[in-house]
C-alpha cells in the first residue's frame, strides 16, 4: 500500500472518529491515540 493510500486512510479514520465522538469534543492526544499515531508525529 503506498504512503499516500495509508495517509488518507487515517485521515478519513480520524474525520470519522471526530464524527462520532463530536459531542466529547475530542482532543488532538484522543484522536492521534485512536489512528496510530502520536500527537507530535509530523
Amino acid at each position: 500500500m503506498s504512503t499516500e493510500s495509508e495517509d488518507y486512510k487515517r485521515i478519513a479514520n480520524a474525520i470519522a472518529f471526530i464524527r462520532q465522538h463530536h459531542l466529547n469534543q475530542p482532543n488532538l492526544s484522543v484522536v492521534a491515540q485512536h489512528i496510530g499515531l502520536s500527537e507530535s508525529h509530523s
